[in-house]
């Protein structure tokens, strides 16, 4: 059963979903040329936790790093 859920729509499309299970997560990203995001989902000690990276974009010129952290216990 999901317990995650992605969503994403482009400029021009329908909205679109992708689900991910306790088990597995869900990853999720956005890219830019020269910046983007990346989002890992995932449920670990009885907790939803977001891991949130700044990423160096479709180039890949910057080194991934974390800029933040989010769980349950921030609600």
């Amino acid at each position: 059963m999901a317990h995650f859920r992605g969503t994403l729509q482009g400029s021009s499309r329908q909205s679109i979903s992708r689900l991910g299970g306790k088990d597995r997560g869900i990853r999720v990203a956005a890219s830019g040329w020269n910046r983007g995001v990346r989002v890992i989902a995932y449920h670990e000690n009885g907790r939803d936790t977001f891991k949130v990276y700044a990423t160096g974009g479709s180039n890949g010129r910057v080194p991934e790093k974390l800029i933040a952290t989010v769980t349950d216990e921030d609600a």
